[in-house]
């Protein structure tokens, strides 16, 4: 396992996830998870629930499914992710690449599961854009697809996000 840790700049509550012939932009497709947004090329936008400023990040690139912490964290959603050009970039706004970390597709073009972590994104500090209170993780392993699992559905800005997704 190859743990990399930084802090990643969100805008109006997300921070993206694509490869260089994707984006992370409207159309979105119905399989909105409240933590992930998915766009209708492959992109991925991860919606935070600090409007503006940096959340603490974490990142696991790994070779298999790691055990799911469900202690330490409010929302847990592991989905499926592909990438053709093996480029797959953790993106904060506006679009920028993180340069603590590099390409998530560690192991070249294919198929990928994406475990995504949140935590705290319901704290009321949030609003402040010098403080950072949020944290995010990211689990990735090479894998084939397979249907979006909840591990874990508790804080009130997924719940609004998983209401508002068939309105878009």
């Amino acid at each position: 396992m190859t743990r990399y840790d930084g802090k990643i700049h969100v805008y109006e509550h997300q921070y993206y996830l694509h490869d260089s012939v994707q984006t992370a932009t409207p159309p979105y497709r119905l399989d909105d998870t409240g933590l992930a947004r998915f766009a209708e090329d492959g992109g991925i936008q991860v919606i935070s629930g600090a409007n503006t400023g940096s959340l603490a990040m974490s990142v696991d690139l790994v070779e298999a499914a790691p055990p799911v912490p469900f202690d330490d964290w409010d929302e847990i959603v592991e989905v499926s992710y592909a990438t053709t050009t093996g480029d797959a970039q953790l993106l904060g706004w506006p679009a920028t690449p993180q340069r603590w970390l590099p390409a998530i597709s560690h192991a070249g073009p294919g198929s990928y599961r994406l475990r995504f972590h949140a935590r705290d994104r319901d704290d009321p500090r949030n609003a402040r854009p010098f403080e950072i209170v949020e944290a995010h993780h990211l689990a990735v392993w090479p894998g084939p697809p397979a249907p979006t699992v909840a591990h874990k559905y508790t804080d009130a800005t997924g719940r609004y996000w998983r209401s508002i997704r068939d309105t878009r």
